[in-house]
């Protein structure tokens, strides 16, 4: 094979997605050297949303929360989660600056809400697309995985974020799929391991260590897996080029209008779930 045909096997290999095991060892190097270049803020970030949940669940339990008003507190550490998330998100982002809490707190100010409104749609768009025998619900979640990263990376907010995230994964479907599912499951493994001796080695000691372990695990698997999903994306982002103007595909507008719709009755509903747990605590029945 001539120069020019090497050339060639190059380039193609350059616009490739990285294989799974490229994607695991890409990801291992980008969350140690952030965690060497921002060590507390990495792991104030990762911890601080599974810690509140956990400390929430030992303050009030299931049984309580479902009958006490104190089990308004279990939505304390999901609030607490989504803006560990974005931190943590934007910690990534900007890994290779000195001075990255400024930046934080300039995002937070500026684009928390944002972020929270799409984090909304998104869910709201799968759970439409889940209410639509399930498989709409599975193909959104996959359409739409990088819109949080479509709008802190390229500022495109709502359904600009989807058609976005659309757009960079567009051509590169089967890759993400394989990609996310077989470095899940690797994140995963520690995990279950503990969960299957905690069960099988019912001794006191012995499960109280696994849990904590247990708890380590999933905050180390979580931070990775947010890592992987960063790199991906930046890699999704240096093969498609950055994203200025683009159209929305009539699937995207299809799935955005679904999940405004569900959206809407979603909070019409809570809202009169709540207006009746007020009526009743005013007006008890006799």
């Amino acid at each position: 094979m001539d120069s020019t045909g090497k050339q060639i096997d190059r380039v193609e290999e350059h616009a490739r997605l990285y294989t799974p095991g490229q994607l695991l060892s890409v990801t291992w190097d980008e969350c140690v050297a952030t965690a060497k270049r921002h060590p507390l803020l990495l792991l104030f970030f990762a911890a601080i949303g599974p810690a509140a949940k956990s400390l929430v669940a030992f303050l009030v339990p299931v049984s309580v929360a479902a009958r006490s008003p104190s089990g308004g507190l279990s939505l304390i550490p999901q609030a607490i989660g989504i803006l560990a998330t974005f931190c943590l998100y934007i910690l990534l982002k900007e890994r290779y600056q000195e001075n990255v809490w400024s930046t934080v707190k300039q995002y937070i100010r500026t684009s928390f809400v944002s972020y929270v409104v799409l984090s909304f749609l998104v869910f709201f768009t799968i759970m439409g697309g889940m209410l639509l025998l399930i498989v709409p619900g599975i193909v959104f979640s996959i359409w739409f995985l990088f819109s949080a990263f479509v709008f802190i990376y390229d500022g495109k907010k709502g359904v600009m974020a989807l058609a976005g995230s659309y757009e960079y994964i567009h051509g590169h479907t089967i890759a993400v799929i394989f990609n996310n599912v077989s470095v899940g499951i690797f994140f995963s493994l520690p995990v279950v391991a503990c969960t299957i001796l905690a069960k099988f080695v019912p001794i006191p000691l012995i499960v109280g260590v696994v849990r904590v372990l247990s708890w380590v695990f999933t905050v180390v698997a979580q931070t990775l897996w947010t890592v992987a999903l960063v790199v991906q994306f930046e890699r999704l982002r240096q093969l498609r080029g950055e994203l200025h103007e683009i159209a929305i595909p009539g699937s995207v507008k299809f799935a955005a209008r679904l999940g405004k719709a569900v959206g809407v009755v979603t909070t019409v509903l809570f809202l009169l779930f709540l207006l009746s747990m007020a009526f009743l605590a005013i007006f008890p029945r006799k």
